[in-house]
């Protein structure tokens, strides 16, 4: 029982899910919508049903604890101030890896209702419940920076692909300091809702403009590398704000004082000195990052054919 409540057991529950069950999924639900509403349905369903096999308190792993109304605004709008880092990084990571997002986006237009549901809010809820939630609260109990870090290179390595792992990485690592600042996941699943839902939206306005040529555009390296230049300074200023609004986050939570132990060595020493992820966490990754890249060499052996 003691292995099955590990983190790293959970994570291989997940990738079996996503390898074996997904597929089916994919073949039975032609609609790609549906498929996605129902396979994030699974996975919330798999989550809810370990923690009921591991006896756990729901609301006391999940943190679902209330979130104040000017730290849920506070949120929303971390959500556009990241925005800019976060692209930042999309764009340097585009000059090494293929994406495969993009093209998926293009069909937004055309289903605007669904497309926010299964593209913004249930990522939003359901990711959150299995990252912030059931994985982090695991690895948390060793230290909570190195969780952090562990639960978001999982996160970003997830998403099986080496291009929104570079971003969805930096992400995940926002939402675990926002998830300690606030003490309430809900401020994590706004925060992630708010960020999908802002490239979802946009890619509604541009089909609905008729603009949607736009989002299938690629990008010569030079123009790629220009948009770089003018968003490194950008990003860095957003960033400082983006730390800013945490820091309200954490005061408006009364978890400042908190936070601020983590700044003291002798309180890091105090944590607990036990091992933060299991061999089946680190399987997991491996097994996650060779399916990246494996991906990532078939996408480029076609581009020859």
């Amino acid at each position: 029982m003691k292995y099955f409540k590990s983190p790293g057991c959970f994570c291989l529950m997940y990738l079996f899910v996503y390898f074996f069950i997904s597929p089916l999924l994919q073949f039975a639900l032609q609609d790609r919508y549906l498929f996605m509403i129902v396979f994030y349905l699974l996975v919330l369903l798999l989550a809810a049903g370990y923690l009921k096999l591991c006896r756990e308190d729901i609301k006391t792993r999940l943190r679902l604890k209330p979130l104040k109304p000017s730290a849920a605004l506070l949120t929303v709008l971390l959500g556009f101030t990241i925005l800019p880092a976060i692209s930042l990084i999309n764009n340097l990571s585009q000059l090494f890896f293929r994406d495969f997002v993009s093209s998926g986006i293009t069909t937004s237009a055309q289903h605007p209702w669904l497309s926010i549901l299964a593209l913004s809010i249930l990522p939003g809820v359901v990711e959150e419940v299995l990252f912030r939630g059931v994985i982090y609260s695991g690895l948390r109990k060793a230290r909570p920076i190195k969780g952090i870090f562990l639960t978001a290179l999982f996160f970003g390595i997830a998403h099986m692909n080496f291009n929104q792992f570079s971003y969805a990485f930096a992400l995940g690592l926002v939402l675990g300091l926002l998830l300690e600042a606030s003490g309430s996941i809900y401020s994590c699943m706004l925060l992630h809702a708010t960020f999908n839902g802002f490239s979802v939206i946009m890619s509604i306005i541009y089909g609905l403009t008729g603009h949607s040529a736009l989002l299938d555009q690629t990008l010569t390296t030079a123009q790629r590398i220009q948009s770089i230049v003018i968003l490194i300074p950008v990003s860095i200023g957003f960033l400082v704000l983006s730390a800013l609004i945490l820091i309200a986050i954490g005061r408006i939570s009364k978890r400042s004082g908190y936070l601020r132990t983590w700044l003291d060595k002798d309180t890091r020493r105090s944590w607990p000195n036990e091992k933060a992820a299991s061999i089946s966490y680190y399987a997991a990754l491996i097994i996650s990052f060779g399916y990246a890249v494996l991906l990532e060499i078939a996408s480029h052996a076609s581009s020859y054919l």
